[in-house]
């Protein structure tokens, strides 16, 4: 079955400093893999703890694809402002017309301390 994107996340207002899960919620088999795609085009998909191929310490931290294929994001600050794409993919999605990408909007709402 064609991997398929069932619905994301809407747009986000969250809060700096605080975390938030993007959802990414799809079908297919074998099972899609997910990759998500961040405001500043940073590639980013879900790896088993026992890989290393998210070794960049400051993506790490910030950034974590679940298996789910949802996307949590710690420390969020204005720079995290923008739109993130969630796309699938798995073998038979070539040549389907099927949804395989999702978007959200994500606003960081900042306050001032005095």
């Amino acid at each position: 079955m064609p991997a398929e994107v069932l619905f994301s996340s809407l747009d986000v207002y969250a809060e700096a400093e605080k975390s938030i899960r993007l959802n990414c919620n799809h079908i297919g088999a074998p099972k899609p893999t997910v990759t998500w795609f961040t405001p500043k085009n940073l590639k980013l998909r879900f790896y088993p703890p026992s890989t290393t191929a998210n070794s960049n310490s400051t993506t790490k931290s910030k950034y974590r694809v679940n298996e789910n294929g949802d996307l949590e994001i710690d420390n969020l600050n204005l720079n995290d402002t923008g739109l993130y794409q969630c796309s699938v993919s798995n073998l038979f999605s070539l040549g389907f017309s099927k949804k395989r990408q999702g978007t959200v909007l994500l606003e960081i709402n900042c306050k001032i301390k005095m």
